[in-house]
């Protein structure tokens, strides 16, 4: 079974705040779908040679709108991968022979491609190419157009209705008032809004337990101590559970609902020690990523709501892709364009990035797995297997050149990892933290231990130009075994 060509539409995913109906669950990818899988998937239509192709190695660029990469230099091999108009790519061989009727170039990495679907000159008018960066903005008018050139009196290329979200290139020769779309036509700037990304993230190598923060907290002022402010998408250590529930962290105690809690999550006895994976909990709607045993990222996410959740179980991902339209049909259809870093995983399930929307921590989407911009990004270039260079998009589950897994599930409440303070002899393991009165007595199986809270001070600079929030502690804590 192959790849068509064109590939179509199911995977469901996407967060809510995009949706002119917030009730509409119907959504699509317009680059890859495991449902638009066919076994005699017809080829690219070839373009005509420009010139004699050079001795390889050489660099050649996709003039087509979507081309295959293969697994072998024939036709039926399994597609393993996919380019885009524009996208350059390292040709290092060519069989039978480069210049030969209807040759391959193999790749660099892995795989082969047909010769007449590149040439040797680059692309002017690639503006979907795999390492293109987009910015993007919202139709705020009832429509608005994508025209040819920058003028209104040129040829109309497309409509879009109020709130669709276009994919726009930065492109510093037009004219004042247009903005370049990926489509290669123009906009008037004047019909759409920006909108303003998500300042998540996420804790690479994580040495315990962690609580993020879905909102700013300020804890009251105590005796001479100051006022403490946690504020929205900071991290700190959690200590534990009060008896009311609430989260103890080193500086105070926050409100159960207000913090996401991330934890060590053991391993799927069906993984290798050597596989890469994440765990998705449904309930604290956190994602942590791993490396065997060894914990390398933690972060907040959101997940489907009620109407579409996000459906459990442990998933191997099978494409990889860099960027895709995204769209959902019903009464009031929405578009999302070149929705970026997506990994597939279950036919309409992906973790990918949303720029749209803030509302990591609790759920949301449609169905998939809703990552920060900078998350994402990460989460992507860490996850197997590697993107080969110039690739729009890998499928994984063909290339043999590696698999991330996904475990998504509802987990039950983890364990508070209380690791040694430098300095600091005896600590408590805890499990399960009391607050009574000014102190903390924090209970283990190895006995009672108890911490007295002595100083504490908290700095929060907030710069907003940068959505940059730092949170700085200083603080002393005294521990007497018992």
């Amino acid at each position: 079974m192959h790849l068509l060509v064109e590939l179509t539409t199911l995977l469901a995913c996407a967060g809510a705040d995009v949706a002119l109906d917030e009730q509409n669950d119907s959504e699509s990818f317009a680059d890859l779908s495991e449902a638009a899988i066919s076994d005699d998937a017809p080829e690219v239509p070839p373009t005509a040679a420009c010139a004699p192709w050079p001795a390889p190695p050489f660099d050649a660029w996709v003039t087509v709108d979507t081309a295959n990469i293969r697994r072998e230099p024939r036709r039926g091999a399994n597609v393993i991968g996919l380019l885009h108009r524009g996208d350059s790519i390292r040709v290092v061989d060519c069989e039978p022979e480069c210049n030969a009727p209807a040759a391959w170039g193999l790749l660099e990495d892995a795989g082969a491609i047909r010769l007449d679907t590149l040439q040797q000159a680059p692309v002017e008018d690639g503006f979907r190419r795999a390492e293109q960066n987009y910015f993007h903005a919202r139709v705020k008018t009832p429509w608005t157009r994508v025209y040819v050139l920058p003028t209104t009196r040129s040829y109309v290329m497309a409509r879009y209705r109020k709130g669709t979200m276009l994919a726009l290139v930065d492109d510093d020769t037009v004219r004042p008032g247009w903005w370049r779309h990926a489509s290669g036509g123009y906009v008037r700037a004047s019909q759409l809004t920006a909108p303003r990304p998500s300042a998540l993230r996420g804790e690479e190598e994580p040495a315990g337990t962690l609580a993020f923060l879905k909102r700013t907290v300020v804890l009251p002022a105590r005796g001479g101590a100051l006022r403490r402010i946690f504020p929205h998408h900071a991290r700190v250590r959690a200590l534990g559970l009060t008896r009311r529930g609430d989260v103890m962290v080193e500086g105070g105690v926050l409100p159960r609902d207000a913090v996401a809690l991330a934890f060590h999550r053991p391993r799927p006895e069906s993984l290798r020690d050597d596989d890469a994976w994440v765990h998705v909990d449904l309930q604290e709607q956190v994602l942590t990523a791993y490396e065997g045993d060894r914990w390398v990222y933690a972060t907040m996410i959101r997940t489907g709501r009620r109407s579409s959740p996000t459906k459990p179980g442990l998933f191997r991902v099978w494409a990889k892709i860099h960027h895709s339209t995204m769209s959902g049909g019903g009464r009031r259809p929405y578009r999302v364009e070149e929705v970026p870093h997506i990994l597939a995983f279950n036919r309409e399930q992906a973790l990918h990035g949303a720029f749209w929307h803030d509302g990591f921590g609790t759920p949301g989407s449609h169905g998939c797995i809703n990552l920060s911009p900078h998350d994402a990004r990460w989460i992507f270039e860490w996850a197997p297997p590697r993107m080969p260079a110039g690739w729009h998009t890998v499928v994984t589950r063909h290339a043999g050149l590696g698999n991330l897994w996904v475990m998504v599930e509802r987990a039950g409440p983890g364990t508070f990892d209380v690791e040694p303070r430098p300095g600091v002899d005896n600590p408590c393991a805890c499990s399960r933290v009391e607050a009574v009165e000014d102190r903390v007595i924090a209970l283990s199986d190895e006995g009672q231990c108890v911490v007295e809270e002595e100083t504490l001070q908290a700095e929060v600079t907030h710069a907003l130009s940068s959505h940059a929030v730092a949170l700085a502690w200083s603080h002393d804590v005294n521990r007497e075994a018992r």
